[in-house]
């Protein structure tokens, strides 16, 4: 959980934010929008602790990842995309881990938060009976697990 109480930050003496308070709920996600000038992009470098607040408090769980991106394009030879996906730690984590894999399933498995990480069902029981299309009745015996009546035998 993020919690900002009575935030004040001023630059060179003019008051850029005033008191500011919110909480944002562990899991929840929130973007920033308004005018140039207004204190978007300061607020997240005080969040971050890049920039030192002149009043109040900021508080989050020591664990807590920021991802921020500056707002002029990187300089080097990585396009704007490349540096952005590589600051996603588990995604190279990923993306290492595929290319020695030898078995899609069990990478699946390993990645915590899959659905093929929690334990798969059993295969459904085939039916006892297959029916031929033209006709309700039975055309020849099948392995056990469905009544003669199509209903699942227990």
């Amino acid at each position: 959980m993020l919690q900002i109480k009575d935030l004040t930050y001023r630059i060179a003496g003019r008051t850029l934010l005033d008191g500011i308070s919110l909480t944002l709920p562990a899991g929840h996600h929130a973007g920033l929008i308004g005018r140039n000038g207004t204190g978007k992009s300061t607020l997240l470098k005080l969040i971050a602790g890049s920039l030192q607040n002149d009043g109040g408090e900021i508080r989050m769980p020591a664990n807590t990842r920021i991802g921020m991106l500056a707002q002029e394009a990187p300089d080097g030879p990585e396009s704007l995309l490349e540096t952005v996906l590589a600051a996603d730690k588990e995604r190279a984590r990923l993306l290492a881990e595929a290319e020695i894999a030898h078995d899609p399933i069990e990478l699946a498995r390993s990645t915590p938060g899959s659905a093929t990480s929690r334990p798969i069902a059993p295969p459904l029981a085939p039916p006892r009976y297959w029916r031929d299309s033209a006709s309700t009745r039975p055309s020849r015996p099948a392995p056990a697990g469905i009544s003669p009546a199509g209903g699942a035998c227990g």
